[in-house]
């Protein structure tokens, strides 16, 4: 058990759910939504350039979000 922001005590038995929750959302995210994307946008007509860029987009708003929910989960256990 180690100690959290503001000396108070972390138990992994709540924070691991949290950390595997995060780790899969990133999985999702990162590869395996962009993957899908990569295979069914040129199949129906996208032009390269416009699947790139709307590839782009979906990892930066993904990566937003996941800063969101980062800063979520660290506020919330630093309140207590």
């Amino acid at each position: 058990m180690g100690r959290g922001s503001y000396g108070h005590p972390e138990r992994w038995s709540r924070v691991l759910p949290k950390a595997a929750a995060t780790l899969v959302a990133s999985f999702i995210g990162f590869v395996s939504v962009p993957n899908e994307l990569l295979s069914y946008l040129p199949l129906h007509g996208v032009a390269p350039r416009l699947r790139d860029a709307i590839v782009a987009i979906w990892v930066a708003v993904w990566f937003v979000s996941m800063c969101v929910l980062f800063v979520r989960l660290q506020g919330r256990r630093a309140q207590r």
